[in-house]
């Protein structure tokens, strides 16, 4: 589902006030009736006690959120001081959803006056033409010191451009250390000609609100202003929905790099809401709509996995479209003196229920005598519940966690183990089975290390079974700890497998694919 649509400030605006009181049969009406209005109207939910609960489920539905607990510093106790709070919010309508005991809101609603009918939008200009070489803003939702796979990858895309001749300035949130820092860890070379072209302009995290996206598109506006940046590129369709199509009356050329469709991000989203109206409930009419609007409106779309890029063409053949795998690691350097043991088997990345952690450990019980590390989380509270499970299994000893790690230390991780595991159990979100490069088997595979994954679209569109790697049945952990057993086992297929691994993912390293995508930018590369 994807957050707002292009012209959402001249949409229907509907505003609706929660109570804390509110069950579930009427948030699954309200959930329905947002459902339904997604393609031709914007809704904002007010939270007025701060209630949480079923915060994603509104995220999910495209709706806006607004904190009703406190504005400018005061509490909103007054029914005078809620109208002015809700008329902020430039409503057509406001609805009142539990009926509070003490009817405030309501007589705050009815005071209301709606806003005029919005203008109808301008048309369109034409996208600006491509400049060889020219300078890149590479705009980020996440935090730069978030420790996530995404956030490096960009931050390796970045570094690629700028080692390329590319000016990049970092767009996105970096709240708690210094560009460097975050560069570092991210395993960018501290090259000082190549990050000399690598700028930041911090600017406040991208929420789901009105102001989060008219700040957005300030920030864009002083980029091409003062340093002449007319060309964005970004991960998320968030973000596109927020800054098109102020960016072609801005006369700024958009690309973004898909990762997976973002109708199905939504999916878990309307399971949760089945299950408060009693029923499962279909993909809106208008989620497909929005998202062949998204690639339609681009410049072009960067896709790192076969199923993506079909499902582009599909919904906008005109737009151009290239084929462009994440970049495995080069130039590597040797394991360091003070690394970690060798291990046998080594995971590293989340370890929520679509990863499949949970199985590994269950294949690791089925293995006497094999050593394990699980690196990443990337929290302890992630990692909580399979140090519970390994010591349910009496695994302690043979077991180790450790959270999220700066790219450096966890290359030298990789490099030290004899088996590097991606057991995604192929149920859950469908991004993960179809539609996502896995990094980690690139990284693992650049650094001579064997893998052992589960037999997934996305996943052979990297690793070829008994060639370059070994290819199990997802969910199962006893074909999880058979692979591993086969690989451990025969050292002559560990060294096959690894320089066959090597030999391919050398058509994927990072420079080539910077190449690749500068060509894209410029208008000179195929798809």
């Amino acid at each position: 589902m994807l957050a707002l649509p292009f012209d959402w400030e001249s949409l229907p605006h509907h505003v609706h006030v929660l109570d804390p009181a509110l069950d579930a049969a009427g948030r699954g009406r309200l959930a329905a009736r947002l459902r339904a209005s997604t393609p031709t109207a914007r809704a904002t939910i007010v939270l007025p006690d701060g209630d949480d609960a079923d915060l994603d489920l509104w995220k999910g539905l495209g709706a806006e959120i607004a904190r009703g607990r406190r504005a400018r510093g005061f509490a909103l106790r007054r029914a005078d001081e809620r109208r002015r709070f809700l008329e902020a919010l430039a409503p057509d309508t406001v609805a009142v959803h539990g009926a509070p005991a003490d009817g405030s809101w309501d007589r705050a609603a009815a005071k209301v006056d709606p806003r005029d009918p919005p203008p109808p939008p301008a048309p369109l200009p034409p996208p600006p033409a491509a400049r060889a070489g020219e300078p890149i803003a590479f705009v980020l939702k996440s935090d730069l010191d978030r420790p996530t796979a995404h956030v490096a990858q960009a931050m390796q895309t970045v570094a690629g451009l700028a080692a390329a001749g590319r000016a990049v300035t970092l767009l996105a949130p970096l709240e708690a250390s210094t560009l460097a820092e975050a560069l570092d860890r991210c395993g960018v070379p501290a090259d000082a000609a190549l990050r000399s072209r690598i700028d930041h302009r911090a600017i406040a995290p991208i929420r789901r609100r009105p102001d989060s996206a008219r700040a957005l598109v300030a920030a864009v506006r002083a980029l091409r202003d003062d340093d002449g940046v007319r060309l964005l590129y970004f991960r998320q369709a968030r973000i596109a929905t927020m800054l098109l199509p102020a960016a072609r009356r801005l006369g700024v050329r958009t690309f973004m790099e898909a990762h997976q469709p973002y109708v199905t991000w939504a999916l878990g989203e309307r399971r949760r809401l089945g299950a408060l109206d009693g029923g499962a409930l279909p993909l809106a009419r208008g989620d497909r709509a929005l998202e062949r609007n998204v690639y339609r409106a681009l410049d072009g779309v960067v896709c790192t996995t076969r199923a993506m890029r079909r499902r582009v063409r599909r919904l906008a053949p005109e737009t151009p479209t290239l084929l462009l795998r994440n970049g495995a690691p080069e130039d590597l350097p040797t394991v360091d003196d003070g690394a970690p043991p060798h291990v046998d088997v080594l995971y590293t990345g989340r370890t929520d229920g679509v990863k499949g952690v949970d199985v590994l450990v269950d294949a690791l019980a089925r293995l006497d005598g094999v050593t394990a590390a699980i690196v990443g989380g990337p929290t302890e509270d992630d990692l909580a519940p399979h140090r519970e499970r390994v010591r349910a299994l009496g695994l302690d000893d043979r077991v180790t966690f450790s959270g999220w790690e700066p790219q450096p230390a966890l290359f030298t991780r990789v490099r030290a183990a004899r088996v590097v595991v991606h057991p995604l159990p192929g149920r859950g979100s469908r991004e993960w089975r179809l539609f996502t490069c896995p990094l980690k088997l690139l990284e693992a595979m650049a650094l001579g290390t064997p893998v052992v994954a589960t037999d997934l679209p996305a996943v052979r569109e990297i690793v070829r079974d008994g060639r370059t790697g070994v290819l199990v049945e997802p969910g199962s952990a006893a074909a999880l700890a058979d692979g591993i057993a086969r690989l451990l086992a025969d050292e002559a297929t560990r060294d096959r497998l690894r320089t066959a691994a090597t030999r391919r993912v050398a058509r994927w390293t990072r420079s080539r694919r910077a190449a690749r995508l500068g060509r894209f930018l410029d208008g000179t590369a195929d798809g």
